[in-house]
C-alpha cells in the first residue's frame, strides 16, 4: 500500500510526466466498497495565486494572453505559481508587480478555487488588490501579456457574456462585483 485516500487504497503509482509545474501520475487503486481495481490519472500542480487590482475609480486591470493548451487568447487576472517557501500573499504581490508593474497597499484575500478535482489538485488563492501604485512590469521570458484597464461594470458584463471565461478572472470579477454591491 502506498497510501489510503478515503475508501481507496493506492497500490501502485507511476509518474508519466513531470516538469517544474506539474506531475502527471497514474494511480492503481482498490475501492474498499466493492474491491474493484481502478486506474486514476491525476495531474498534480503547485498551488497558484490570482489577483484582481481595482483602482479608486472602479477600474480593474486585466491581461490578454494566448493560452497554448486552449489554443486561443484569454483574458485573465494577474497570477502564477507559488514558489517553494512562499506564502500565497507574497506570491500574489510578486505576480502582480511582475505582470502589471502594480504595487498595491491594500490586499483582501477572497477565497480559493479548485479546478477539475476529479483529475487535478490545481487551485488558486484569490486576492483583490487596492490602493494601487503603477510602475514597470518585469515579465518572465516566456510571458507575452497585453495589460489593459476596464471598468468593473464592463468586466462584469464580459463575464456574463462569456467574453471572459478564465476561471480565476471570472471568480475574482464576480466576487468584486458582489463586494461592491454590498458596500453600496
Amino acid at each position: 500500500m502506498i497510501e489510503k485516500r478515503n475508501r481507496f487504497t493506492v497500490t501502485d503509482r507511476k509518474t508519466v510526466y513531470k516538469n517544474n509545474w506539474i506531475e502527471v501520475v497514474e494511480d492503481s487503486v482498490t475501492n474498499e466498497d466493492n474491491n474493484n481495481e481502478l486506474v486514476y490519472g491525476c495531474i498534480y500542480s503547485k498551488p497558484a495565486v490570482c489577483v484582481l487590482p481595482i483602482d479608486k475609480e472602479g477600474n480593474v486591470y486585466l491581461n490578454r494572453e494566448f493560452k497554448y493548451a486552449l489554443n486561443c487568447e484569454s483574458i485573465l487576472a494577474a497570477g502564477g505559481f507559488i514558489e517553494d517557501g512562499e506564502k500565497p500573499l507574497e506570491a500574489a504581490k510578486r505576480e502582480l508587480q511582475e505582470e502589471t508593474g502594480i504595487i498595491a497597499k491594500k490586499w483582501t484575500p477572497v477565497g480559493k478555487i479548485d479546478f477539475f478535482g476529479s483529475i487535478s489538485n490545481f487551485n488558486y488563492s484569490l486576492f483583490i488588490a487596492e490602493d494601487l501604485e503603477f510602475g514597470k512590469n518585469d515579465l518572465d521570458e516566456n510571458e507575452s501579456l497585453e495589460f489593459f484597464k476596464i471598468s468593473l461594470v464592463d468586466a462584469y458584463k464580459m463575464v456574463m457574456d462569456n467574453e471572459i471565461s478564465y476561471a480565476g478572472a471570472v471568480t475574482l470579477i464576480l466576487k468584486a462585483w458582489e463586494l461592491k454591491k454590498n458596500l453600496n
